[in-house]
């Protein structure tokens, strides 16, 4: 996932805010709303 985020071009810094937001809501791949919360970490890294 983190591979994802730097394949995007996002800037390496707001990688920060995904692993803090990752760690204060640990997604386990076998949760039902896995892909959701996932595209919900990577908007709040591309947000401005």
């Amino acid at each position: 996932m983190y591979k994802m985020v730097l394949d995007s071009g996002i800037d390496p810094w707001r990688i920060i805010a995904l692993k803090e937001y990752s760690f204060n809501r640990p997604i386990a791949s076998g949760h039902e709303d896995y892909r959701k919360n996932q595209r919900v970490e990577l908007n709040l890294v591309e947000a401005p």
